[in-house]
């Protein structure tokens, strides 16, 4: 297989040669005459590049060596083991490949793309950027009993080639571009990013469009209509049992899966044993609707660090069935979102259920024995190597840590009823709460202090002043406001193994729903009206309150208090009349080649957005350079340098809007965007195992 992923995808791209009349070529093409090189023709001069991407100075001149621009350096498809769209019909026989090694690829090992195969019994060695992969999505059969051996990877993030959909590069053991086959009793050793990665993303295929999966090959699923097509992300991983990986960064990630999906569909993780990673056992960036059932994630007993079971900020509704999870420094970093449940299990890690303050109002981690005879084991019998000796260290069952810098400056989200209830473990039928959630705890103190039992940290500057230097008893008492969303009882005390308070459950508030913005340009729009609806406890019906008379509103976070079935309750109303602005990150480039004006290419703005009510934010946008409505007409200016202006808009919560104007420097000889990251690679030097094999 010649396609190297130690490097990005190059296509071939085929043009009409101006030059040569009645002739195609694959070289990069200006619309005129290269005005610095006329004899060059309509030819684009790129600097060559050597194997770290470095520009090479020619020693003669001292200037950069350059060369003819082209298309089509590292095309995908050519793999060691390619089924190319064979066909994806459970009525066709299946294709088959068993007893084989795919040894030394510069790329990926066998590939399964839109086919319908049944790979069994095969090892790959020491490919660059993946194993076993499923290329576009669609793909069905099976991955049985193989072998993944030290993968080398491309040393760039996950994402950082979407642009030409170059995916599976990082050095991975199995990548499933789309889970609708089997992975079973498969191993993964010594890959340099992941043993298993299943990143659901339709393949955009040239003529074919996104790649979907048919109806007709989820038949295990209720819910799917055999005469429609469904987005790969919202199909689960079809079984996925008995497998191992070790020696490797993370053990699995599972990235963009059923994120909308409003039927029952979970995929499930069975049998499956990680141990020996570098980074976290399990990541589930998100990720919705996952069960780990009979999973065990080890990692170092003598030194824990790192997560067992990762997750970010939108992960949610994850099971964790009897997992075993040891020698991390969290084992399980419980969703901030959604129902969770575990139950039964073993856990020996410095904090074994890990718990911070939710970003959603219904997020409940319920925590379980599987029965009376089949508790949660919590080992607890860490000793990792301190100077030299074997040394016991304080363990958590259950760590509790609020959050009170929460995503975006979202002050509303430390308010969100936060329910973990412990079930059968240790305290029956009890819940754990905050030690911020107790009575006397100031969570906004305008002033440091050192006492942490009873204070927080010093609160930030988005705190309203009517919040700072009250306990959380006066902040419910007067505005119905409370860390978690209740004040822990009374009879919550303290627990040697749980960092947090421990007592019988709550009971939470009713519900209230704004329905009136949350971020208002009170300039702009007017005078604020509150509109809201609440549950009425009587008769569980929402009751709905459309208020005349506007409300006052100042820069910042208010406090609109009313009073809600006898109680005050209180909403959080962002004023905001000051726009956004915009910093480019560092590799967002600012000089662009002509050809990629002339071609329309895409460049990417990638940036940070900036504004007073959210603070920074990620931003990304991609932008056709031919597009006249975001990018100028060609400019020289006085020096007769050349640039264009991308001129788009960006908006905050409160749809304040400001106009950006980036401008971009135009040469004939700048790196072509298709280019950025690309190295000249060295021959690809044959293992020993290879050369063996060989003869």
């Amino acid at each position: 297989g010649r396609t190297d992923k130690r490097t990005p995808i190059d296509d071939v791209v085929l043009s009409a040669d101006p030059d040569h009349p009645g002739q195609m070529t694959t070289d990069v093409l200006l619309k005129d005459v290269n005005p610095t090189n006329p004899a060059l023709g309509h030819r684009v001069l790129v600097a060559v590049v050597d194997a770290n991407g470095a520009t090479v100075i020619d020693p003669v001149t001292h200037l950069p060596k350059m060369q003819i621009a082209k298309t089509g350096l590292n095309v995908r498809g050519r793999y060691a083991v390619h089924f190319h769209r064979t066909g994806t019909d459970y009525n066709d026989v299946p294709a088959t490949i068993n007893d084989s090694a795919v040894v030394d690829s510069p790329g990926w090992g066998i590939v399964n793309h839109s086919s319908y195969v049944n790979v069994t019994d095969n090892v790959v060695f020491n490919a660059t950027g993946a194993a076993f992969v499923t290329e576009a999505g669609d793909e069905i059969g099976t991955f049985d009993h193989n072998l993944a051996m030290h993968s080398l990877g491309s040393g760039v993030g996950i994402e950082a080639r979407q642009g030409v959909q170059d995916f599976g590069h990082q050095g991975d053991g199995f990548w499933l571009q789309g889970g609708n086959v089997t992975l079973t009793n498969n191993v993964a050793e010594g890959q340099r990013h992941s043993g298993f990665v299943f990143f659901p993303r339709g393949l955009n295929q040239k003529g074919l469009g996104v790649t979907q999966i048919s109806g007709e090959n989820l038949q295990n699923y209720a819910w799917a209509d055999p005469t429609k097509n469904y987005d790969v992300a919202d199909v689960p991983l079809l079984k996925f049992k008995g497998n191992t990986t070790f020696g490797v960064f993370d053990g699995f990630e599972s990235w963009f899966t059923l994120l909308n999906v409003t039927n029952n569909s979970r995929s499930v993780l069975e049998d499956f044993k990680v141990s020996n990673t570098t980074g976290n056992g399990i990541e589930t960036p998100y990720t919705n609707n996952m069960t780990f059932k009979n999973v065990a994630v080890i990692g170092n007993l003598m030194q824990p660090r790192n997560v067992g079971f990762e997750r970010n900020s939108i992960t949610q509704n994850l099971v964790y069935d009897h997992v075993n999870v040891q020698g991390f420094d969290a084992g399980i970093d419980a969703p901030l979102q959604g129902v969770n449940t575990i139950v039964g299990g073993m856990f020996n890690n410095l904090k074994n259920i890990n718990i911070v303050t939710s970003s959603n109002r219904t997020r409940v981690v319920n925590i379980n024995d599987g029965g009376p005879t089949d508790p949660v084991n919590f080992i607890d019998n860490l000793k990792p190597f301190v100077n030299g000796v074997q040394t016991p260290v304080k363990q958590y069952d259950i760590y509790m840590e609020a959050n009170f810098r929460p995503l975006f400056n979202d002050l509303t989200t430390l308010f969100n009823p936060d329910v973990v209830q412990i079930g059968l473990v240790s305290h029956n039928g009890q819940q754990v709460y905050f030690y911020e959630q107790a009575a006397d705890f100031t969570p906004f103190p305008s002033t440091a202090q050192t006492n942490v039992t009873k204070f927080g940290p010093l609160a930030a500057a988005y705190v309203p002043a009517a919040l700072l230097d009250k306990t959380n008893a006066q902040l419910f008492a007067q505005y119905g406001l409370a860390i978690g969303g209740i004040v822990a009882p009374a009879d919550a005390v303290p627990d040697p193994l749980i960092n947090g308070i421990v007592g019988s459950k709550a009971q939470y508030q009713p519900d209230l729903y704004l329905f009136s913005p949350r971020y208002y340009n009170y300039v702009t729009n007017g005078p604020y009206k509150l509109t809201y609806g609440y549950a009425a406890t009587a008769n569980y019906l929402s009751s709905y309150v459309a208020e005349k008379t506007p409300t006052t509103l100042v820069n910042g976070w208010n406090l609109v208090t009313r009073q809600v079935l006898g109680q005050p309750r209180t909403f959080l109303i962002y004023g905001d009349n000051t726009p956004p602005s915009l910093q480019l990150n560092a590799n967002t480039p600012t000089t662009i080649n002509k050809a990629d004006l002339d071609n329309g290419t895409s460049f990417m703005i990638d940036a940070q957005l900036l504004d007073d009510s959210f603070g920074t934010r990620h931003f990304q946008q991609s932008i056709k350079l031919n597009d006249s409505k975001i990018v100028s007409a060609l400019k020289t200016r006085a020096d007769g340098s050349m640039f264009v202006t991308l001129t788009f808009t960006i908006e905050d919560m409160a749809h304040n809007k400001s106009i950006i104007n980036v401008d971009l420097n135009v040469t004939y000889t700048a790196t072509l965007l298709k280019d950025i990251g690309r190295r000249n690679d060295p021959f690809f030097v044959p293992s020993s195992t290879l050369l063996g094999l060989i003869g």
